[in-house]
């Protein structure tokens, strides 16, 4: 839905209104009614000065992604650079009122009229710096103007988002103003018209070339990306130095080159795949049902970690399970989280206090009835979780979300067993819960639109990226992990160090190498598909290692028993991996029982293999129908494996490398070490026909 801007005039005061949902951003068909409705507000002779009113999400698209695309946006929208200039050079001054939320281009906007004031409840900032980018519509230029080179600086490098309090007090805005702000902006500009400041370009920055060099040099040691400050640094300098025009231009220079850098198109990529999950169709067909109470019925890691998350965002949670001691355990869980982001300086001991308090607990199920979502997270056996679908279906309200957190198995299953088809769904949150942002969502032959819209945006609520996913067995994340997980156990059997294999990946860029993640989510891998009946459809993966089952056995399952193919020191996501070889034993006992020679496995080898797969696998996930759409895929390898988000996903990335490369790549591979390297015939028709990862719609 596309914003709306409208003209109102108050006296000699014109208003121009602009409002959107939020995360809608400066969008063409705004942008192009904007600017005539400001022709409008010149062209009324009773106007003296205008107020640009913006409100909702009119200002403030996701980081770095742009606004929204539509169908049928006008031609003639200005961009937003020309759009900024139009305010500035407006035939009768503009005085800007913010109640929400201006970043990026929203704030440039902004920082273009004579006054800016905002509601207290504001936020303002230029988050796309976390992507690399440079702000170019104006932002490097009159910024400094505003706040100085220094501070202008910090805000931009930090990619910091301040509320109005702090953004007044920096110079970047003038005034905080009481709601409803039309009221205080129309008398503000009354009171200003006969006074106003310079326009923005006009002024001074205040700051020189050496100042700006030092603050490069000072923020330098604080870990940010050396490109980024170099031109930012370069684009301030020039605020300080040269004329606007002249300013400009070196901007647009520079923004230009950011936007084209691989890292910097690839995780403005993911940015919009992930606005595209949210938004996709699977997901929003129907309104969703009102969502209050959460439920989780398990106790287990699982179970304890989505309560907790939960809490962390100030749900209401109930955490359930037949078992006392489990849930005492689930609770002492939760507590530990609790303290230790107290110790970390992220809490203080009023919120941890009263998060904690926000998780319920009992062994009795009849607790859950008035629940509107209930999560199933109890171990991943199929006949378990049917007996709890049986008992959530004679339990629960009509309209209430009756979700399964499996990894693998078939929500429609459980569907039938729980009697109430439409209020069931598959709900997978990717573990480590705590750690990772996408949530799987998978309907049913026969769920209802609305379930899947309330637990869509329940995911958001607790900080999460929806994914719609087809419910096929393992959905997206897990048939993923299970070819990519599979090639590092064989690679172990054969010789590899896990060690000196997951830090090349993470010196390229992964989140964490194939074996610490395998230590993260659990070596004994209940997620698995070869172990369920729907299993795994591939039968290029049938050569699997038996490796992990005989390391769990002998009480090595990973972090949570702090042994796996490390030693573990700590919980969660600051717990610290040594090398340990104790794994060692059992992967030469399963090597001499394949016939598998050890040897020195050499790290390019292994890279290789490893990514190989994994983009392979994508290819055939999409091909075989688990995911609508390659950017789908994409959101869910970069969470769920760890794939690096400067390469966008394997569909961005194969892309990048060229699909018939690619295909070579992977007959190199099937001729060295068998066909479950052979490419997917989705990329093969690709490469083929030199297509796309884009084109792949209707062609699986």
């Amino acid at each position: 839905m596309s914003g709306t801007a409208s003209f109102e005039r108050h006296g000699d005061v014109g208003v121009v209104h602009m409002a959107a949902p939020a995360g809608t951003g400066l969008t063409a068909r705004l942008r192009a009614t904007l600017a005539r409705r400001l022709e409008e507000a010149e062209g009324d002779g009773r106007v003296r000065i205008i107020v640009l009113l913006a409100e909702g999400g009119a200002l403030a698209a996701e980081p770095g992604c742009g606004p929204a695309e539509e169908e049928g946006e006008p031609s003639e929208a200005p961009d937003a650079r020309a759009l900024a200039a139009r305010v500035e050079d407006a035939r009768k001054p503009v005085i800007a009122a913010l109640d929400g939320a201006a970043l990026d281009e929203g704030l440039e906007l902004l920082l273009a009229a004579r006054v800016r004031l905002a509601a207290r409840r504001s936020r303002l900032g230029f988050p796309e710096a976390g992507l690399g980018l440079v702000p170019g519509a104006g932002g490097t230029q009159r910024l400094p103007r505003l706040v100085g080179t220094g501070a202008a600086l910090d805000l931009m490098a930090s990619g910091a988002v301040i509320e109005a309090g702090a953004a007044e007090t920096l110079g970047l805005i003038d005034g905080v103003e009481k709601e409803p702000l039309i009221g205080s902006a129309v008398s503000a500009a009354r009171r200003l018209v006969d006074s106003l400041p310079p326009r923005v370009c006009d002024r001074q920055a205040g700051g020189d070339a050496d100042a700006v060099r030092r603050d490069v040099e000072r923020l330098s040691e604080t870990g940010l990306p050396d490109a980024l400050l170099e031109r930012l640094g370069e684009a301030v300098e020039a605020a300080a130095t040269r004329s606007f025009d002249a300013g400009m231009a070196v901007e647009g220079e520079l923004a230009a080159a950011a936007r084209a850098e691989p890292a910097v198109r690839a995780r403005r990529y993911l940015m919009r795949a992930r606005r595209a999950c949210r938004t996709a169709p699977e997901l929003t067909a129907a309104e969703g049902w009102p969502l209050g109470s959460v439920a989780v019925v398990g106790a287990g890691v699982m179970g304890a970690d989505i309560a907790i998350l939960c809490a962390e965002y100030n749900v209401p949670v109930i955490m359930l399970d037949r078992d006392p001691l489990a849930v005492s355990r689930g609770l002492g869980r939760a507590n530990d989280h609790f303290t230790r982001r107290v110790e970390a300086g992220a809490l203080d001991e009023a919120d941890a206090i009263h998060r904690n308090a926000l998780i319920q607990h009992s062994t009795k199920l009849r607790e859950i009835a008035q629940a509107s979502l209930v999560i199933e997270a109890v171990t991943e056996d199929a006949a378990v979780k049917e007996a709890v679908f049986r008992d959530l279906g004679e339990r629960c309200r009509p309209r209430s979300v009756l979700a399964t957190n499996t990894a693998a198995l078939d929500v429609d299953r459980f569907a039938a067993a729980a009697s109430c088809p439409p209020q069931v769904l598959g709900m997978h949150v990717i573990s480590p819960v705590l750690e990772r942002q996408v949530v799987e969502i998978a309907a049913g032959r026969e769920t209802d639109p609305a379930a899947v819209r309330t637990a869509a945006a329940f995911a958001e609520r607790v900080g999460r990226v929806p994914v719609p996913v087809a419910n096929r067995p393992g959905f997206v994340g897990t048939r993923l992990l299970e070819a990519y997980l599979r090639e590092a156990w064989l690679l172990a059997e054969e010789g590899v160090s896990p060690a000196a294999v997951d830090d090349a990946l993470e010196r390229e860029g992964f989140a964490e190498g194939p074996f610490r993640l395998n230590d993260r989510i659990g070596v004994d891998g209940g997620w698995r598909l070869r172990d369920h009946p729907e299993g795994s459809d591939d039968d290029r993966l049938a050569r699997a290692s038996r490796l992990p089952e005989r390391m769990a056995a002998h009480g090595r399952a990973g972090l949570v028993q702090g042994a796996g193919w490390y030693r573990w020191r700590g919980a969660g996501a600051d717990a610290a991996a040594s090398e340990d070889d104790g794994w060692l034993h059992d992967a030469a006992d399963d090597a001499r029982a394949r016939g598998v020679s050890r040897r020195q496995v050499p790290v390019a080898e292994a890279r290789e293999r490893l990514l190989l797969m994994l983009v392979n696998q994508a290819f055939v996930v999409l091909d075989k129908g688990h995911a609508f759409r390659p950017g789908d895929v994409d959101v869910v390898a970069v969470d769920a494996t760890g794939f690096p988000e400067t390469w966008g996903g394997p569909f961005f990335w194969a892309q990048e490398q060229g699909l018939p490369k690619l295909v070579e790549r992977l007959q190199a591979q099937e001729q060295a070490n068998g066909p479950r390297f052979h490419p997917a015939p989705l990329l093969v028709r690709l490469a083929d026909k030199g297509m796309a990862p884009a084109d792949a719609a209707g062609m699986a």
